[in-house]
């Protein structure tokens, strides 16, 4: 997926969609 983010405070959001994912598959 495509991103338009920083890397402050959005890893917190990428691990919890990547983890979302993880758990889907």
């Amino acid at each position: 997926f495509t991103f338009k983010y920083n890397n402050r405070g959005n890893n917190q959001v990428f691990n919890f969609l990547i983890n979302k994912m993880a758990t889907a598959s």
